[in-house]
């Protein structure tokens, strides 16, 4: 399930009221989309983070997931690092979210040369064909 999130003002239980969305849709897997100029400061970055951490774990325990993405490098530093959920990380695009793409974490290079690496080092196998 994708969501958007505006970020403005503190997080007040955002990861209460997304787990409550997830869990009345049986959903487990979850891509949180940022607007483009979320920025947080170190205070609210670090109360985000524990709120998606808290709810990283339990999507977890249900076998699901939560990725993120559209955070500001800083913000995603601050957010991933103090959410103590170690499979949590931002990424550049849903796309990147979805499909394990380069991580936008906020401690890698910029985001530029994290997708010209990830170009240069990633083989790609083409499709399978179809079984007749």
């Amino acid at each position: 399930m994708f969501v958007r999130v505006e970020l403005s003002g503190e997080p007040c239980g955002v990861g209460d009221r997304l787990w409550e969305i997830a869990r009345s849709q049986f959903v487990y897997r979850l891509v949180v989309e940022f607007n483009a100029d979320a920025h947080a400061d170190a205070v609210y970055g670090s109360k985000l983070g524990h709120e998606l951490g808290a709810l990283c774990d339990r999507l977890i325990e249900r076998g699901g997931a939560l990725r993120l993405c559209g955070l500001s490098p800083e913000a995603a530093h601050v957010v991933v690092s103090e959410s103590g959920c170690p499979r949590l990380h931002n990424h550049a695009t849903t796309h990147d979210a979805v499909w394990c793409g380069p991580r936008c974490d906020g401690d890698t290079a910029a985001e530029q040369t994290v997708h010209a690496r990830f170009d240069e080092e990633t083989w790609r196998t083409p499709p399978r064909p179809h079984a007749k």
